[in-house]
């Protein structure tokens, strides 16, 4: 912890620029991303500088590892803000109670129908409701929709094939959480 004037001491420091430099040569090997990179030195300076709470980046990176493998997540959503700025039908769409042609309405192509633009997933767990029609209260909802689509649409007409059931154990889905969890830029956040 710092002292009053907001100065580490020696082992504090030590510690400090030793995870600092931990974060930078797991993020250049690759065993992190820059998003989670960029979120555990927020925590870490968090935590040094002010925030009471200790952290377990544990989570947060077994979710990284689920979002890039498991989850497929990173088939459409990658780059620095998690979108491929692309359209895809993810299954919400059956042409009944789910009548949204999204962008097959302004194409007037039908392969488009029920496709929707990819949404970035910075600063996500903070930007509920979620989906095209806001179905989805919860990030848990979506982890759920995504590891079993099927079960919430049953009757989807042209959903994409990167959508299906991806088997996530209730384990991996609070890893999954954690990790989309660790895309909020606080800074940015409106205090109430």
């Amino acid at each position: 912890r710092s002292d009053c004037n907001g100065i580490l001491n020696s082992e504090e420091e030590i510690h400090l620029v030793q995870k600092v430099h931990e974060l930078i040569r797991d993020q250049l090997a690759g065993k992190i991303s820059e998003a989670s990179r960029i979120s555990q030195l927020e925590k870490l300076i968090e935590q040094q500088f002010g925030d009471t709470g200790s952290f377990d980046f544990g989570d947060d990176e077994e979710g990284r590892k689920i979002f890039n493998g498991k989850g497929g997540c990173f088939d459409c959503h990658m780059g620095v803000d998690f979108t491929g700025d692309e359209f895809k039908n993810i299954g919400l769409y059956n042409a009944r109670t789910l009548a949204d042609e999204g962008r097959g309405k302004i194409t007037g192509n039908p392969a488009d129908k029920g496709k929707f633009k990819v949404p970035g997933l910075r600063n996500v767990a903070v930007t509920a409701p979620y989906m095209h029609n806001g179905m989805f209260a919860t990030l848990e909802q979506v982890i759920d929709y995504y590891n079993h689509p099927g079960s919430v649409v049953p009757d989807a007409i042209g959903r994409d094939t990167l959508v299906h059931d991806l088997g996530l154990s209730e384990k991996e889905k609070k890893q999954l959480l954690s990790f989309l969890e660790s895309l909020t830029d606080r800074r940015f956040l409106k205090t109430r």
